[in-house]
């Protein structure tokens, strides 16, 4: 049995022809209180209907990144 295929190209809730999306920045968290990740979203430009929702790869590595240079300069500045 196949699936029936979704035109390529096209938005499929306005059906409009797409030549680009808007990407958007978006935060992406599990609950609440949860750790947010960096994200995308790429949007309809028709109908801002989301197409596509995509976690940065580099996000963790990011809060990492920042999480050890506050350490480093706390560590730092006892030193002084």
């Amino acid at each position: 049995m196949r699936l029936p295929q979704i035109p390529t190209g096209r938005c499929p809730t306005c059906k409009q022809v797409l030549k680009y999306a808007h990407a958007q920045d978006i935060e992406i968290r599990r609950g609440i209180e949860e750790d947010a990740w960096h994200g995308t979203t790429y949007v309809c430009p028709h109908c801002s209907t989301i197409l596509n929702l995509q976690v940065l790869p580099t996000s963790e590595r990011i809060d990492f990144d920042d999480e050890i240079s506050e350490n480093l300069k706390r560590v730092l500045s006892r030193t002084r």
